[in-house]
């Protein structure tokens, strides 16, 4: 998608991943990347915010990549350090806004959706999908065949834990 989160170009490929979606409300869908930050730590966070939640549970939702991938222990100074300079600024850079904690984090990411090319009628088809519950049925039959056991995994090579800051 490129790092130029204002770009035409990015916000035509997160409008075709939204219809993608659309498009397809019965699917599941996963939305990931290596670390979980970053565009899609952006994507993620903006859906987040268009179904409501606050800039706080946003971002201790974003920080799990750091705790998760470079162990960066919650509360810490750097922990303090990348939560202002990370996510809260891409969404205030994305959003237009200098502070987010005196807007609607919804109505603003509703306004960016639909300046960007979602419709109205889209946007209500997302927001259907992103809050569904799943169907409830019955429990599904045990295969009277047990599954084949797969190989087992090599051991994976050990790699540094290299913070992209230097704080």
């Amino acid at each position: 998608m490129g790092m130029n989160l204002t770009s035409a170009a990015t916000k035509e490929k997160s409008v075709r991943g939204l219809r993608y979606i659309i498009n397809n409300p019965d699917g599941v869908f996963a939305v990931h990347c290596l670390e979980g930050k970053d565009r899609t730590g952006l994507f993620i966070a903006m859906l987040e915010c268009l179904e409501g939640a606050t800039l706080d549970e946003v971002m201790d939702d974003y920080m799990l990549s750091y705790y998760n991938y470079y162990g960066v222990e919650p509360e810490s100074e750097l922990w303090q350090k990348i939560w202002s300079r990370m996510l809260e600024r891409q969404l205030e850079i994305v959003l237009g806004y200098d502070d987010l904690r005196t807007v609607s984090l919804s109505e603003t990411v509703t306004d960016y959706l639909l300046a960007a090319g979602l419709s109205e009628g889209e946007l209500d088809a997302l927001h259907e999908i992103l809050t569904r519950t799943p169907a409830e049925g019955p429990a599904p039959e045990p295969d009277p065949e047990p599954a084949r056991q797969p190989e087992p995994l090599p051991e994976p090579t050990p790699r540094p834990h290299v913070y992209p800051y230097d704080p």
